[in-house]
């Protein structure tokens, strides 16, 4: 999400976790990649499944 897109901002509760996106945009966490953060901040998932699923989802073809 595109950190100058108010309305989803909104939405998201990691406000000050930024990254710069493919399309070299400033983009900050949501929905997906939030639920990502939290599941690995309370230790649901370890840092080497995070790696593991990063590798196969870098795999994936776009449509």
């Amino acid at each position: 999400m595109v950190t100058n897109d108010k309305e989803k901002l909104e939405r998201t509760t990691i406000k000050d976790k930024t990254f710069i996106g493919a399309n070299g945009k400033e983009k900050t966490l949501y929905e997906l990649s939030e639920y990502i953060y939290y599941f690995y901040k309370w230790g649901v998932i370890k840092k080497r499944s995070t790696l593991r699923n990063k590798i196969v989802f870098s795999r994936l073809k776009q449509s």
